[in-house]
């Protein structure tokens, strides 16, 4: 990670801001959300920064020597007893990110039914829109029928028909016979 000045930070951090930053950046998102409470008695605020240490050490759910490996946690015979490779416990840790993740399930699931909707409006779109095309070429024929014009070639068209039908006097039994040239 680099620093805005283009030099990459040094050390074992795994964020590189100071705890006066961090607490900055919490309450400042804590404010955003609504959750700026503080204790009546104590006038502290009730979500705190080392919630989220109490959230992750809750949830994880891995073995206790991991956790506390994870959380910067050192007894003095850890060095002795624990004999748990860095490899291995960020692996444990990949494998229980979604114990940890506050939007690992729903993000998913609302972004796959996000999808869904999207796929459904662009098809309710392209509906609507070729009904509003056939709706505007039905309204465009209407205007002809109905337009003089029409009228005048329905007439003449009418007229040629009848010329070229010839109808032969009624027989007997009254049927009419029709010769076609």
């Amino acid at each position: 990670m680099g620093k805005r000045d283009g030099t990459t930070y040094k050390g074992e951090k795994v964020f590189p801001f100071s705890d006066s930053t961090a607490l900055f950046m919490w309450n400042r998102a804590c404010d955003k959300a609504g959750l700026d409470i503080k204790d009546k008695r104590t006038n502290r605020r009730i979500y705190h920064l080392h919630c989220l240490r109490k959230f992750f050490r809750t949830k994880i759910g891995l073995d206790l020597d991991v956790t506390h490996a994870l959380m910067g946690h050192t007894e003095y015979l850890d060095r002795a007893y624990l004999r748990q490779e860095q490899e291995e416990i960020a692996e444990a840790y990949l494998k229980a990110i979604p114990n940890v993740s506050v939007y690992s399930i729903l993000d998913s699931e609302l972004k796959q039914e996000t999808m869904n909707l999207k796929k459904e409006f662009q098809t309710l779109q392209i509906n609507h829109k070729s009904k509003d095309e056939r709706i505007k070429e039905l309204e465009k024929q209407l205007e002809y029928f109905k337009s003089p014009e029409f009228t005048k070639n329905l007439v003449l068209e009418v007229n040629k028909f009848s010329e070229t039908i010839k109808v032969s006097p009624p027989t007997k039994t009254h049927k009419v016979k029709v010769k076609l040239d």
